[in-house]
């Protein structure tokens, strides 16, 4: 899974680091990891919570 690419659209999108860490149990911290690369693959809850959310506002935005 290409986390940086789902971080980075999100962000894109309007989201925070801290915004999607608070909306998933996380830490700021630990989604910016993901998105630079230094952590190279999250917990399966996030992960799973992550790629369901992009889903959801990617669809949102290509519906616009």
């Amino acid at each position: 899974m290409d986390w940086k690419k789902i971080i980075s659209e999100l962000l894109f999108m309007g989201d925070t680091e801290k915004g999607l860490g608070d909306m998933f149990g996380s830490t700021q911290q630990n989604i910016s990891n993901l998105k630079t690369g230094k952590t190279p693959e999250p917990r399966y809850a996030l992960g799973d919570a992550l790629i369901k959310y992009h889903k959801r506002v990617m669809r949102r935005k290509n519906n616009v």
